[in-house]
């Protein structure tokens, strides 16, 4: 790969990320799907089967109490041993104004559609440059929680964080291409409302401390 195309290539990427401000145009102009909690379509959540969605313009959209947004629903199974359930939020770097992710918001329900607790986007934390992830527990003090939704308060892109980014300089002399030099450089990562999520739900296992 020369730098001729290398420069290519990123720009190619840059040019099929859609920016925040245009996500948000999107999503306010999407349909509201429910009057409640009880009308959402909830999928079953499995153990140890990782699930992965996009949360983007095909995605149903809610009027949420912090605003709209698209969201993912699931039923968790009957309760009978502590659980751990971890998301991952996967977002795009490509450069200033294109850079975003998804934070997100989780609402849990007891069968009767209530609210029972609620992890803000806080809560999740970057572990490498544009990803996400949280975790939460699940035991006998949550038995009765249902139905978990994951959406996001910060859809309008109002927030966002500083990250590191690097961009290779690479060449090729006839050979596989390598990288002999590159630039660091602070883009801002917003937080937007279309991202890629992956859900895992496996029984909890405490870590046991080595002697």
């Amino acid at each position: 790969m020369n730098k001729l195309f290398a420069a290519a290539a990123s720009a190619l990427l840059a040019a099929c990320v859609t920016p925040v401000h245009e996500q948000a145009s999107t999503l306010q102009q999407a349909p509201v799907c429910c009057t409640g909690y009880g009308e959402f379509k909830y999928l079953p959540l499995e153990l140890d089967k990782p699930k992965s969605v996009r949360l983007a313009k095909d995605s149903p959209a809610y009027a949420f109490d912090t605003g709209k947004s698209y969201f993912y629903a699931v039923r968790l199974p009957r309760y009978s041993l502590p659980l751990l359930l971890t998301i991952e939020s996967e977002g795009v770097v490509a450069g200033e104004g294109r850079s975003s992710v998804l934070r997100p918001e989780i609402l849990l329900l007891d069968d009767g559609y209530r609210v029972t607790r609620r992890i803000a986007g806080e809560t999740f934390k970057r572990n490498n440059t544009a990803i996400l992830s949280g975790a939460i527990f699940i035991n006998q003090d949550n038995a009765a929680e249902t139905y978990l939704v994951v959406f996001t308060r910060t859809a309008n892109g109002g927030d966002s964080e500083m990250v590191k980014t690097f961009t290779p300089q690479m060449i090729s002399l006839g050979g596989p291409a390598i990288t002999i030099n590159g630039s660091e450089n602070m883009v801002s990562l917003n937080y937007g409302p279309s991202g890629l999520l992956t859900l895992l739900l496996r029984k909890y296992e405490p870590q046991r401390i080595a002697k």
